[in-house]
């Protein structure tokens, strides 16, 4: 399942991650810290820092336009590949957390068990998924990532990933990495993961089933493969 790893900045509260045109993405929350990030090699960043009031969540590419959203403010931010900013407006839900898109939607969790189909257009709701798994609901969505057809997501406070058929919104699989990212299991040859807050958050697609995952504040980003 783990293919290999590359660094991650410790001080990242990683909100969302993109894989784009062999460059990786990154937004980073919380109030006074917020700010998003491209990786340019193993030991340059570019970061754009937002005012202390905004705290930023996820993030996602169309058109070549870098997108994030802000969580209570439910701010949408356009950025180039650059990360200079180039507008930003008012969003329609009253919470946003993580951000996808399948090329032409952008696909929006709020925390709860509903994920938004927006138009980048118009900014309305197209439609909802109301995900379930064995016709029981699954809340605190939280990041996203559109890939094969799939949406794939974290959930936030645990370190488990579900996977997503967004044609029925049900949960088609999961996978727990809680062996994996725990100070308690000190054999485990990884261990990156400290309390509280600092869990998985954090995925996006690379090519066919291998995906790049991270945590809040972890000190390394894994390559993995995630099979259905």
């Amino acid at each position: 399942m783990f293919l290999s790893t590359i660094r991650h900045t410790p001080d990242t509260f990683t909100q969302g991650l993109i894989y784009y045109q062999g460059y990786l993405y990154e937004s980073s929350g919380l109030l006074n810290k917020s700010f998003i990030q491209k990786y340019i090699s193993k030991s340059k960043i570019i970061r754009y820092y937002f005012p202390d009031d905004i705290f930023i969540e996820g993030l996602t590419i169309i058109n070549d336009y870098l997108i994030c959203v802000s969580w209570k403010q439910s701010n949408i931010y356009y950025f180039d590949l650059d990360l200079n900013l180039i507008r930003y407006n008012k969003f329609i839900l009253d919470e946003c957390w993580g951000a996808t898109t399948d090329g032409k939607m952008l696909i929006i969790s709020n925390g709860k068990d509903v994920i938004y189909y927006i138009s980048p257009n118009t900014m309305k709701i197209i439609k909802k998924l109301n995900i379930s798994y064995n016709r029981i609901s699954i809340y605190n969505i939280n990041a996203l990532s559109y890939a094969n057809n799939l949406i794939y997501a974290n959930i936030w406070k645990t370190n488990i990933i579900i996977c997503i058929n967004p044609y029925t919104s049900e949960v088609i699989k999961h996978w727990n990495f809680d062996k994996y990212f725990s100070l308690k299991n000190n054999n485990k040859k990884i261990k990156d993961r400290s309390f509280g807050e600092n869990v998985l958050n954090g995925i996006t697609h690379i090519k066919q089933n291998k995906f790049y995952i991270t945590g809040k504040n972890w000190k390394l980003i894994y390559e993995i493969e995630l099979n259905i």
